[in-house]
């Protein structure tokens, strides 16, 4: 992080100088001035890993409980990625199909239910083998 900043696209002073000088700022008063301060020589050094419930994930993704976003398919390209699918709310029996099939191949996915009947859903996916519930209350 750097450690000096341009005040008012002119001077270059440390934090400490600009805050006691100017007292409270604004994001238009400040501009970082740019400069490397790390010892990671390259993105292959940093652990991005994760526990996510039950889940280690080496990428730090999960994407959007959207039909037009995520599906069987894309769930298994972000567990081959590292990361981690959500199954959208939809047909309950074809998604419990789809449930017993990830699980079946040991592919992790967060399935989403919705308020309605979002407590009998979420039974039914953990007797299909789901690890993890979205309570999805969009819509």
């Amino acid at each position: 992080m750097s450690k000096e900043f341009y005040i008012n696209y002119q001077e270059q002073v440390s934090w400490t100088e600009a805050t006691s000088r100017f007292g409270s700022m604004t994001y238009d008063d400040v501009l970082i001035v740019p400069r490397p301060d790390t010892k990671v020589k390259s993105r292959e050094h940093v652990d991005t890993s994760v526990t996510f419930g039950p889940y280690n994930l080496s990428t730090p993704i999960v994407t959007a409980p959207m039909d037009t976003i995520s599906g069987e398919r894309m769930i298994r390209e972000m567990h081959r990625l590292g990361a981690i699918g959500t199954l959208p709310r939809g047909d309950l029996e074809m998604n419990l199909q789809i449930c017993e099939r990830l699980n079946g191949d040991g592919v992790p996915c967060l399935y989403s239910v919705g308020l309605k009947d979002g407590f009998a859903e979420a039974k039914a996916l953990k007797e299909h083998g789901a690890k993890m519930i979205l309570l999805d209350i969009a819509h």
